[in-house]
């Protein structure tokens, strides 16, 4: 696929292409060799269009475009590994609160708590109880397995009998925290690494998410400017924070976000650390159960409680990388390349594939790619001309099941690639066609940003084009476009409205260097088949 840059206005792309607001990202595309070179803001118009089809069709209204999914992200522990930060500052303030205990750690003692406070940290709740167990740990180290095996009473009985008061151990961390930030604010932002790829995938992503986290705003939102150059304040509706009691709260914030217009028909997925909050979610609110849910495997847990989520109905456990390839949509190992071509067939029950190319060579070539990627025989189509292809596509909408993806030829006598793309559009728009088939170029013509192979690929409706020669990657990538493509099964036998069923969608003539979407994804059948 093309490498996709980011551009840093974005708000005005987003503003002169006509896509909705929670639209943030825009990138550019920079063509390379033997790459499949997508043109995803199409496909974006393509989803919302069969949505408003599908609303039209079910009696309701088809309003603004709704992205098809939505993300709700826990920060600490999914986003950002703040454990250091939270580790380091407690450690800190113990040494000022308790001089008399901590005055005096050597290197070897202090290194000794900070990696035993790693371990206990997925017990941590409210910041200030990060003194209580660096406390313990230094009265003996095999508190540790105290402290993970039942955290809350153990800290209401160790406060009593150090006769502590809670209210002054979170003013003591509050305010070295707040002295910290204040005075070093560079070194208190690098104790707050993000995890490896998430700033990436981040920026990648073509979908809106929100934060939902118990850190208090005042500090999310440095982190968000700093880590992810979010600029959100504190009372912004993209930001849930101070969630605590979390298990209540987040629930809370969950239910508030299914009630917005952005999350209407939209997948949801909510991404968190803690176990508990995800059990609470499945046993106690029947009501969230539109929310995908998965346990961050990299963040504060333990192989106990990732166990446990492996075995909790409607929990997915997650690994980093798919985290990362979860946000993006984009799947590169020979794994997820065969969890999609299960799922395509699941997606796309009798999907047929049309090879247009006047060259019998290369049609052989392009099947014996597609029965690589387990595409049967029977399955396939080929035509050798414009004309045929149209002929082709034409008769397959009315007998033997819809083509779901064409390669197609562009330099052919007669009827040239681009005429028939043009034609087969034109015979979708007047039938209202399905989801509409997806449509790749596969040409030697010169493809490079601004060429005019390229420009006409845009003008006639394909979605994506490559140059020759092509190899199996290039083929499993364009099955999982136009699987993509589809927005579940029922909206894959769904009309596909006019161009005018969107508001504005005639305006909506996107250049090559502002396309500001990648396609949204089927994340609930190549990702969660088994939640």
């Amino acid at each position: 696929m093309a490498a996709l840059l980011p551009v840093k206005a974005v708000s005005t792309t987003s503003e002169r292409c006509g896509m909705p607001p929670w639209c943030r990202h825009g990138y550019r595309l920079r063509a390379q060799p033997h790459k499949v070179y997508s043109f995803p803001g199409r496909t974006y118009m393509l989803q919302q269009r069969r949505r408003s089809a599908a609303q039209s069709q079910q009696g309701g209204s088809a309003g603004g475009a709704s992205p098809s999914d939505v993300m709700c992200l826990d920060f600490d522990g999914v986003l950002c590994d703040s454990e250091r930060e939270v580790s380091t500052s407690g450690l800190e303030a113990c040494q000022q609160y308790w001089p008399h205990l901590f005055g005096s750690l050597d290197g070897g003692e202090r290194q000794r708590i900070l990696a035993s406070l790693r371990a206990v940290r997925p017990r941590l709740i409210k910041g200030y109880e990060v003194l209580a167990m660096a406390r313990l740990l230094l009265e003996d180290e095999s508190n540790e397995q105290l402290i993970l095996a039942d955290w809350e009473p153990l800290l209401e009985a160790t406060l009593r009998r150090w006769g502590e008061d809670a209210a002054a151990l979170a003013a003591a961390f509050e305010a070295h925290r707040s002295q910290q930030m204040s005075r070093n604010s560079e070194r208190w932002l690098s104790l707050n690494p993000l995890y490896p790829g998430v700033a990436a995938a981040l920026a990648d992503s073509p979908y809106p998410f929100y934060i939902a986290s118990s850190k208090a705003a005042r500090r999310l939102v440095p982190l968000l400017s700093s880590c992810l150059e979010m600029e959100v304040d504190e009372q912004s509706p993209r930001l849930f924070a101070s969630l605590i009691p979390p298990n209540e709260m987040k629930i809370d914030a969950l239910r508030t976000i299914m009630k917005r217009p952005v999350a209407a028909g939209a997948t949801l997925h909510f991404v968190d650390d803690r176990f508990e909050t995800l059990h609470a979610i499945v046993t106690q609110a029947p009501d969230l159960s539109r929310w995908k849910l998965y346990l961050a495997d990299w963040g504060y847990n333990t192989p106990e409680e990732r166990q446990a989520a492996a075995q909790l109905p409607g929990v997915r456990l997650l690994a980093l990388p798919e985290f990362c390839e979860l946000l993006r949509l984009i799947f590169t190992s020979r794994t997820l390349a065969a969890q999609f071509i299960t799922s395509s067939r699941m997606v796309l029950p009798g999907a047929r594939v049309l090879v247009v190319d006047d060259n019998v060579v290369n049609r052989v070539v392009l099947r014996r790619l597609l029965a690589r990627a387990d595409i049967s025989p029977s399955s396939i189509v080929e035509a050798s001309c414009g004309e045929s292809a149209f002929e082709a596509y034409q008769e397959n909408l009315t007998s033997h099941g819809t083509i779901s993806l064409i390669l197609m030829d562009l330099i052919m006598p007669g009827v040239d690639g681009w005429e028939a793309c043009e034609r087969i559009r034109r015979l979708e728009a007047q039938r209202a066609h399905g989801s509409g088939a997806y449509i790749a170029a596969v040409t030697s013509e010169d493809i490079s940003p601004g060429s005019f192979a390229l420009q006409r690929c845009w003008d006639c409706g394909m979605d994506a084009v490559m140059g020759k020669a092509v190899n199996l990657d290039n083929i499993i990538e364009l099955l999982r476009l136009a699987c993509t493509l589809s927005d579940g099964e029922q909206s894959c036998r769904q009309a596909v409205a006019d161009e005018a069923c969107t508001p504005g969608a005639a305006a909506v003539r996107l250049s090559l260097e502002a396309e500001s979407q990648r396609l949204p994804g089927r994340l609930q059948q190549i990702l969660c088949s088994d939640c």
